[in-house]
């Protein structure tokens, strides 16, 4: 199943620069997963134990996926995922 991963220039810049990655993956922390296979480098920023990092969010095709689905919601072939960061402050 291939889906399009979007990524902020800050990790894109731990792709070779690339901010728009073709994967494969069921779920959209397997889709995140292969990419970290392709660039270990950013596997730090975006997984903890092999979990997507709580300070990522999710959009898939442009909605907000809820933070519980995103390790076993299955993904459409196509579908498009953005990993964004969230900001926190005070």
């Amino acid at each position: 199943m291939t889906t399009t991963i979007r990524l902020p220039s800050p990790l894109a810049g731990h792709c070779d620069g690339t901010r728009e990655h073709q994967v494969e993956g069921l779920t959209a922390e397997t889709a995140v997963t292969d990419l970290v296979r392709r660039f270990p480098q950013l596997g730090p920023l975006v997984l903890e134990e092999g979990r997507l990092r709580s300070h990522l969010m999710v959009m898939r095709n442009g909605t907000r996926m809820e933070t519980a689905a995103v390790p076993d919601e299955p993904l459409g072939d196509g579908d498009v995922l953005t990993l964004l960061f969230l900001a926190g402050g005070g």
